[in-house]
């Protein structure tokens, strides 16, 4: 199945882009509004807090006239102590209740801004809570790499979706709901044509000529691995509890083909033996094996660890707002070439050709899409605005 723009020429990407944008104004739009809402509390806090200071500095001037002239009649007037006694207490009792007076503005100014951290954490969740959704539950992107270590018995398996921009989306696995890598799995078990490597050289007992060191592979268990398009580390085990480390298959695509070697832990120290051609081949079938594991292992995502936007991570340390304002400037010119190809400027429209070369025009209807916008905070409203929708 492919995607074909409303002219029917090839749309770039494989996955239905207008419903994907049409949980993004909901959701995305959603997670906006929540934003505006906490710039506006922020800029709440920010007004209390200068008006209370501005309260504290009037009291304080006050008070220090206050006991500047009180100061100034005992110094300069001892004739009557009476007088200067009660000055004196007059004294005190100003001093005291500048105290509590200055006490009691920052206690409102605690209360005031506890309710609010308190609602800006809400406002957050909501943010968080309606970007994952949407990256849940959307197919925008394609799986860059996939991630499995066996820890106890059992698989620990991340995978990422790369969007354009770049942006990268690592997901957490459900391994309960992936049946397949519930339990230790052997290569032969995932890729049959890898029975034997080839891992280096050694001389002939009593002779002087090297022979070929063959390792039989197919019966070791594969406990860790990182499968991308361009580089694929594989580590391998025969016996769980061997002191030595893992036999590890390192592959790499280059301009005139893809590399590979073997690296593992020998008598004198670790090796890197080059995989010899024969070998690549049947290497890559595993490679390629374990590539489908990810992007099957996508389909039990079940949590976001980790979003980077280019190289800063804005999930674990939450940037929103960047998430949001990146994903309008990579969908905006992709919005734009289909309304440019689309036959009624009232719709965005494209095709899905199946295999059997039936078609299917699918539709998002431009004003329902600027509604969902223009019910938005305008604050939030204004991030949509490249969609020129």
């Amino acid at each position: 199945m492919q995607y074909l723009f409303a002219d029917s020429e090839p749309f770039p990407w494989r996955f239905d882009f207008l419903e994907t944008l049409r949980d993004f104004l909901r959701l995305g739009g959603d997670a906006a509004n929540h934003l505006a809402a906490i710039d506006e509390i922020e800029r709440a806090m920010q007004v209390r807090a200068a008006s209370v200071e501005q309260a504290k500095e009037a009291i304080r001037r006050f008070a220090d006239e206050a006991e500047a002239g009180l100061g100034t009649t005992l110094l300069t007037d001892t004739s009557h102590p009476a007088a200067s006694e009660l000055g004196e207490r007059i004294l005190a009792f100003v001093r005291d209740a500048t105290k509590e007076k200055l006490e009691s503005e920052d206690a409102e100014l605690r209360r005031g801004n506890a309710e609010d951290l308190k609602n800006m954490e809400m406002h957050r969740a909501g943010v968080r809570e309606r970007l994952e959704r949407f990256l849940l539950g959307s197919e925008v992107g394609v799986v860059h790499d996939a991630r499995l270590a066996l820890e106890g018995g059992r698989y620990a398996i991340e995978a990422t979706r790369r969007i354009p921009g770049p942006i990268d989306v690592c997901f957490h696995v459900d391994v309960e709901r992936f049946e397949a890598w519930q339990e230790p799995r052997k290569v032969a078990s995932v890729s049959e044509e890898l029975e034997k490597l080839q891992v280096g050289m050694k001389k002939k007992l009593f002779r002087r000529d090297m022979t070929r060191e063959m390792m039989r592979v197919g019966d070791h268990t594969i406990v860790a691995a990182r499968i991308g398009k361009e580089r694929a580390e594989i580590a391998l085990r025969r016996k769980m509890d061997d002191k030595r480390g893992p036999v590890t298959l390192v592959l790499e695509r280059q301009d005139e083909g893809i590399y590979a070697e073997i690296e593992r832990e020998s008598a004198d120290g670790t090796k890197l033996f080059p995989a010899v051609p024969g070998d690549i081949e049947k290497m890559t079938g595993l490679w390629a094996a374990l590539a489908k594991v990810g992007r099957e292992a996508m389909e039990h995502r079940d949590a976001i660890l980790t979003v980077h936007v280019g190289e800063t991570e804005c999930w674990a340390d939450p940037k929103p707002g960047l998430l949001i304002d990146r994903l309008v400037e990579v969908f905006a010119p992709v919005v734009h070439e289909i309304a440019r190809r689309s036959p009624s400027p009232k719709e965005l429209s494209l095709k899905i050709e199946r295999e059997d070369g039936s078609r299917e025009e699918r539709y998002l209807d431009r004003g329902a899409a600027r509604g969902t916008v223009e019910a938005l905070h305008p604050r939030a409203a204004r991030r949509f605005a490249a969609l020129k929708l």
